[in-house]
């Protein structure tokens, strides 16, 4: 069949990447701490994050979730600890006003934080560019709507080389100089802002792209790469508001470990209010039209087949 051959293949092509990342340690601490949430364990899981502060660098999304976790449980040290960080990647005091962080704001440990001097590294003319680049891309790729012929990764390239001279002026694109995303002061978002020149630079297949630069210098985090791929991989399909996985031996031993973690986190949490405090990534893709009834046929073999509920 050659939808299934087409899934297959896609699978395989896009999972070279995990030695790239060379994060094993880092990730497996993340993925013990995520099983231990979904059980309401949050002494647990904040345990396995405390552990990575033995590592050279703490991505926001699991900073944000340690924060979470704390609070649950009630932490205000270490509630603190993680605040700290998250402010130096950004974030602003006033994200904890909200109310769910009330008991904390009556604590001695909210005082040492309003008190704390915590640098910020934020570059503002870096984020700006940044923003700049994004909406030329995007009205870019709203040209290749409207006509197809458009050349638009001869953009995507010279995009690309625009974040080449960003990065040798302002240094490394980090969640530090860029900014992490919090809309309101208070609703964090694990994709960056510019995310889609990631996802444009990875689709234009280009060998020194920007993307393939990131991804060889093991500076991607693993949820930004495996979102910009994420409609190439198929872990998790949305059919008809069905939810189905891919068979645990239909994954490649490259991403086994981390996509049988994202599967069992989207089973128990996806759409569950019991979670939604948490930053989760659930690789999912959906499927809504199909050219014309034989292929959404071949489409149900492929699930029957490939994937489970």
């Amino acid at each position: 069949m050659k939808i299934k051959l087409a899934l297959i293949l896609l699978f395989i092509l896009g999972v070279n990447f995990l030695q790239a990342q060379g994060k094993k340690t880092y990730n497996d601490l993340v993925n013990k701490s995520e099983n231990a949430i979904i059980v309401k364990n949050y002494k647990s899981a904040l345990s396995y994050y405390s552990e990575l502060k033995k590592q050279n660098y703490i991505f926001s999304r699991d900073i944000y979730n340690a924060i979470v976790c704390a609070n649950k449980i009630k932490d205000w040290q270490e509630l603190n600890y993680w605040a700290e960080q998250f402010i130096a990647k950004g974030a602003k005091l006033s994200f904890f006003k909200q109310s769910k962080y009330d008991e904390f704001r009556t604590t001695r440990f909210w005082k040492l934080l309003t008190l704390a001097k915590i640098k910020n590294l934020r570059n503002e003319q870096l984020i700006k560019s940044l923003d700049s680049l994004t909406a030329l891309d995007q009205n870019q790729f709203v040209k290749l709507k409207e006509n197809p012929e458009t050349k638009v990764y001869n953009l995507t390239e010279e995009i690309d080389k625009k974040l080449f001279l960003l990065e040798k002026k302002y240094g490394k694109i980090t969640e530090e100089n860029a900014g992490i995303n919090i809309e309101q002061d208070t609703i964090y978002f694990l994709r960056p802002k510019y995310a889609v020149l990631y996802r444009h630079s990875y689709q234009s297949h280009k060998e020194n792209s920007f993307f393939k630069e990131k991804e060889k210098n093991k500076e991607l985090e693993r949820v930004l790469y495996y979102n910009n791929l994420d409609y190439n991989l198929l872990p998790i399909t949305d059919y008809q508001n069905r939810l189905y996985f891919l068979k645990e031996n239909m994954l490649p031993i490259e991403i086994k470990d981390d996509f049988v973690n994202f599967q069992k986190i989207t089973r128990i949490a996806y759409k569950n209010k019991d979670f939604t405090d948490f930053s989760f990534y659930y690789p999912i893709f959906k499927f809504a039209n199909f050219v014309d009834k034989e292929s959404e046929n071949n489409f149900e073999i492929m699930l029957k087949e490939l994937y489970t509920q």
